[in-house]
C-alpha cells in the first residue's frame, strides 16, 4: 500500500515551530478529483527530467517528458491549467549556487511554447507556486535572493510577457520562504508564506490591492483563507504510479474551486 503524505507548502518546516496538521493519504481509495494535473521531477544519472500527467475520468495519462537538463537539476516544479484549457508549467534549474526560474505553456489545441526564463535579475529562483487570477491569467509566486536574503516574489502574466517581478514581503534582513497562493472571497489574488521574526517562523501573507501588495499580516487560524487551506489539503488523490515510490511534486486540481487550486506536496510509498 502506497501512503501519501501531504504537506501545505507555507507550513512544510514544522520544526521552526509551525505547527499544523499533516494529511496522510493513501491510494486505492477513490480520487474524488474532477480533473487534475500533476509534474514532477524524475533525476538521472547525467540529466533530470520534469514530466506531467492528466487525470481524467479517475485514470491519469501515461506520463509525458516536458523538459530534460542535462546543465543542470531541475527542481520544484508547478503547473496550472486555465478555464480554457492551457497548461502552464513552471520550475527552476539549479547550477551550483545559481537556479533560474522558467516557463513553458501548451495551448488548447496542444502546442506547446518554448522554454523561456522569466526575468527577474537575481541569482537565485527556486520554490514556484502558481495561481489563476480572476480573469484566467496565471500568477507566480517564489522565493528569489540577489545575494541578500530570502523573499517573496510575484510575477503576473499580461497575455504577451510577464510583468516585472514585485517584491511581496516588507524589506527585512531575515528569510522569507515557502509561498502558497490562491484567490480571497473578493477574487483577490493573495500568498502567505513563513517570515522569520527573529526569533522564530511566522505565518504572513498578503493580497493584491490593484496595483500594488498590502502590508503583510499575520495569517493566523481565524482567518478564512487559512480555513480555506485546511479543506483544500484534505483531499484523498491518488497520485499517477509513474511517478514512482518516492518523489515530491505539485498538484492542480480543477473541479470548481477557484479559490485554492494547486499547491505542493510530497508522497512516499510503498509502506508495509
Amino acid at each position: 500500500m502506497k501512503e501519501y503524505l501531504v504537506i501545505p507548502a507555507f507550513v512544510f518546516f514544522s520544526f521552526v515551530g509551525v505547527i499544523l496538521p499533516c494529511y496522510a493519504l493513501e491510494t486505492g481509495q477513490s480520487s474524488l478529483l474532477s480533473a487534475a494535473d500533476f509534474v514532477w521531477v524524475k533525476p538521472g544519472r547525467t540529466s533530470s527530467s520534469l514530466l506531467h500527467s492528466r487525470l481524467l475520468d479517475d485514470q491519469w495519462s501515461d506520463p509525458e517528458v516536458l523538459v530534460e537538463s542535462r546543465t543542470g537539476l531541475v527542481n520544484t516544479p508547478s503547473v496550472v491549467r486555465t478555464d480554457k484549457g492551457a497548461l502552464w508549467v513552471f520550475w527552476s534549474v539549479l547550477q551550483g549556487d545559481d537556479s533560474q526560474l522558467f516557463s513553458m505553456h501548451q495551448t488548447e489545441e496542444g502546442r506547446w511554447s518554448a522554454p523561456s526564463t522569466i526575468p527577474s535579475k537575481m541569482h537565485f529562483n527556486s520554490g514556484s507556486v502558481v495561481t489563476l487570477a480572476a480573469d484566467g491569467l496565471p500568477w507566480i509566486f517564489w522565493v528569489g535572493n540577489d545575494s541578500g536574503d530570502d523573499d517573496i516574489y510575484s510575477a503576473r502574466w499580461q497575455g504577451n510577457e510577464w510583468s516585472r517581478p514585485v517584491r511581496v514581503n516588507e524589506e527585512n534582513s531575515a528569510p522569507d520562504i515557502l509561498p502558497f497562493c490562491g484567490l480571497d472571497g473578493k477574487g483577490r489574488v493573495w500568498v502567505a508564506w513563513l517570515g522569520f521574526n527573529g526569533q522564530r517562523y511566522q505565518r504572513y501573507f498578503s493580497f493584491w490591492a490593484g496595483d500594488h501588495w498590502s502590508a503583510q499580516a499575520p495569517f493566523t487560524d481565524d482567518n478564512p483563507l487559512f480555513a480555506m487551506a485546511e479543506r483544500r489539503f484534505r483531499i484523498r488523490p491518488s497520485l499517477p504510479a509513474a511517478a514512482g515510490n518516492r518523489a515530491s511534486g505539485y498538484l492542480d486540481i480543477q473541479d470548481g474551486n477557484r479559490y485554492i487550486r494547486s499547491f505542493r506536496m510530497l508522497f512516499k510509498g510503498p509502506t508495509q
